[in-house]
């Protein structure tokens, strides 16, 4: 794949999404053991600009319901698990990565080229296990 940006698990670690930053199609392979995937599959396609081609994603999250939180141009572009788009939360400047923090994980970190911003959710962040 070209240009690989962004990884993540799905809460139950089933899935493994890829954010390439060169393609508007993001990526879902199935765990099928550790350390092997099955068949890709596009998961979603992000929303683009008028005229915009091929715009991908950045960093990205997951919170506890497994909706995934994707950085693009357009802003923070939310999709469900079944790759449904819920909506997009758009900021001053072009986000490149979010995360979830807070003492209850319901708050999304944004940076930006110049910027952090804090937004107040009613999700809440998926924090996976500790390796042992």
């Amino acid at each position: 794949m070209p240009a690989p940006n962004g990884v993540i698990l799905s809460p139950d670690e089933k899935t493994l999404y890829v954010i390439p930053s060169q393609s508007a199609e993001m990526m879902a392979y199935a765990v099928v053991s550790p350390g092997k995937l099955g068949e890709g599959r596009v998961y979603c396609t992000l929303k683009q600009r008028p005229g915009q081609q091929n715009g991908g994603g950045d960093g990205l999250t997951i919170d506890t319901k497994g909706n995934l939180y994707i950085a693009t141009a357009l802003g923070i572009q939310v999709f469900d698990p079944a790759g449904k788009h819920l909506g997009t939360i758009e900021f001053p400047e072009q986000p490149a990565n979010c995360d979830f923090g807070g003492p209850d994980m319901k708050t999304l970190y944004v940076t930006a080229r110049t910027s952090l911003y804090a937004v107040s959710m009613e999700a809440q962040g998926h924090v996976f296990a500790a390796a042992k």
